[in-house]
């Protein structure tokens, strides 16, 4: 997200669309996928438009929701400082559950599971000797 936000995209390109209140990454995927090119600036040189296209790339790698997906740092910087058409669009994250609900979820269940045991413990209490 750091390098989205160095492009500072979020106030040139996102502010100018319809549905501003997207999730910034499915945006990125969304322009991808229409072969469009991230916008910084209007008057951006050919340089500016492959630099933003780059880190546009790595960042939607280093945030996939899939840890094994994630490049190392060693790879960031070997394609941070390699040419653009090498990159790949990574896979786009199902968008069928929202993190947050699988975040409650597992939260949900390790507050049941923590109150089995501190019921437990209560009936059973521990002898300090």
């Amino acid at each position: 997200m750091l390098l989205m936000e160095m492009l500072d995209l979020n106030r040139h390109e996102v502010a100018n669309e319809e549905n501003s209140s997207q999730y910034f990454p499915y945006y990125i995927y969304d322009k991808f996928n229409k072969g469009k090119e991230i916008v910084v600036d209007e008057e951006a040189n050919d340089d500016e438009k492959k630099m933003a296209r780059k880190l546009s790339l790595v960042a939607l790698w280093c945030i996939q929701t899939n840890p094994i997906q994630r490049p190392s740092m060693s790879k960031v910087v070997e394609m941070l400082e390699g040419e653009v058409e090498v990159l790949e669009v990574p896979p786009q994250p199902i968008q069928s559950q929202p993190i947050v609900h699988q975040m409650m979820e597992s939260s949900m269940t390790f507050s049941s599971d923590s109150m089995a045991l501190l019921e437990n413990s209560a009936d059973n209490p521990i002898e300090v000797v």
